[in-house]
Order: C-alpha cells, then sequence, then structure tokens
C-alpha cells in the first residue's frame, strides 16, 4: 500500500487501482422549511493498491486506522460540537476520474 496525504496537488485520473479517502462534513444549507442541512465530502488521502482483490484489505486496513470514525454519527444533531471526523472510501479503477471534493458548490434550496 502507498498512502499519500492529498494536499492539493491535481490527481485527475487514477494511475492504479485506488482508494480515495474523504472527510465528510455536515451543512447548514438554510432556513426554508424549518432548516435544512446538506453533505459533503473533501479529498483528504490516496492510496494505492496492487491489484482489484487487494482493494477490499486496503480498504478494512484503513477504517481501521487512521481514517477510523471518530466521535458522534454524521447525521447526529451534535455532530461537530467536539472532536467528531467522519470518513468515506472510494474505490477508483485505473483511469477513472478522481473526485476532489462534493458538492463543488453550495446547493440552494428550491
Amino acid at each position: 500500500m502507498a498512502l499519500s496525504k492529498y494536499e492539493g496537488e491535481n490527481h485527475s485520473t487514477a494511475d492504479s487501482w485506488t482508494v480515495a479517502v474523504y472527510e465528510r462534513g455536515r451543512h447548514y444549507g438554510g432556513p426554508e422549511e424549518g432548516g435544512w442541512y446538506y453533505d459533503s465530502r473533501e479529498l483528504v488521502a490516496l492510496a494505492t493498491a496492487d491489484s482489484q482483490e487487494a482493494v477490499g484489505s486496503l480498504v478494512l486496513e484503513l477504517e481501521a486506522g487512521e481514517f477510523a470514525d471518530r466521535g458522534r454519527p454524521l447525521h447526529s444533531v451534535n455532530f461537530g460540537r467536539g472532536d467528531d471526523v467522519a470518513y468515506a472510501m472510494y474505490i477508483f479503477a485505473p483511469g477513472d476520474e478522481i473526485i476532489h471534493r462534493s458538492p463543488t458548490e453550495t446547493p440552494h434550496y428550491e
């Protein structure tokens, strides 16, 4: 496994089987309908695997180590009032476009 912290480099496509680690967040969207929130994700690290078969164990290793969720669950009303951190992992095949953040623009209520 090769793990690298994402520091704004332009990784547009995966060179090999890649596990992208995203920090998940919850943000206030606005007061409409009594208040609404939206989820976000920001790329924080990339890990590469030698093969598709190795990806599953790589994800388990990352989830059990440095990128284990801590604190309250993301959708708890109290999330973010302490040292809460939530992560998501996505697998990209060689040649796939790597997403750096989502959403790319702040959603608005319609």
